[in-house]
């Protein structure tokens, strides 16, 4: 057995224990605080073994080394922190962070008048290309079977509409992605851009509606023109009446 087997065995606490067994008193270590039949153990001083002690201590110190080690971390890591927020706080922090706020406010600012000319330029193609398959088909409608089309209008028509479906039905120049119409058209104030995009949409179905009319016989080219392009008419009536 080794000399560590032997002390982990050995009993945590020693006492010592009066004696007079040799005709004068003296004081003997034992591990029992009464070893005589006639001996009180309240008469034995109890002490706990050094090899005990120095362990005990050593765990105490370790432990304390340990929260002295966590409490300077901790500590290192708050000054970090204050300096960082004196740094960030000082005159020339704040300073330079509204320079560039105010640059990213002036390129956001500049990006938002591209965006809305893109989407007016967007919304007058979509116009442009409406009013033109419009014109194609009442050209078409119009003209003396005598002198027809070109053989390439239905071709050109067909091209006209089909770039006119492709162009996107969500407007380029809503501000924001919300479905709802207060959240999406507030920044607009008094105008709302869904309602808009209705009005619009309606005027286009009120056309196709108007446009088959005048295919079934029930509305003259002319009250056609008229309500859909008074420019139109007004400009045949000049050329009329010359």
């Amino acid at each position: 057995m080794s000399l560590n087997d032997i002390k982990h065995l050995a009993v945590e606490t020693i006492y010592l224990v009066p004696d007079a067994s040799e005709g004068q008193r003296c004081y003997l270590w034992c591990d029992d605080p009464a070893p005589g039949l006639d001996m009180d153990p309240s008469d034995s001083v109890e002490y706990l073994r050094k090899d005990v002690h120095d362990a005990i201590i050593a765990k105490q110190a370790s432990a304390a080394k340990q929260g002295m080690d966590a409490a300077k971390k901790v500590a290192g890591s708050n000054l970090e922190q204050a300096k960082r927020l004196h740094a960030e706080s000082s005159p020339a922090a704040l300073e330079s962070e509204r320079e560039a706020n105010a640059r990213l406010t002036e390129l956001v600012a500049k990006l938002e008048q591209e965006r809305d000319a893109l989407a007016a330029h967007v919304e007058r193609q979509s116009e442009l290309l409406r009013r033109l398959v419009s014109a194609m088909r009442n050209y078409e409608m119009d003209a003396d079977p005598d002198y027809p089309p070109p053989r390439d209008h239905r071709a050109m028509m067909s091209d006209a509409e089909a770039a006119l479906k492709a162009v996107p039905v969500t407007s380029l120049a809503r501000r924001d992605s919300h479905p709802d119409c207060e959240l999406e058209c507030g920044a607009y104030g008094t105008y709302c851009k869904c309602a808009a995009e209705k009005s619009q949409q309606a005027a286009w179905d009120k056309e196709e509606e108007d446009l088959k009319k005048v295919r079934d016989g029930k509305m003259s080219t002319n009250t056609f023109r008229r309500i859909h392009f008074p420019e139109l008419a007004a400009s045949s009536k000049t050329e009329d009446h010359q």
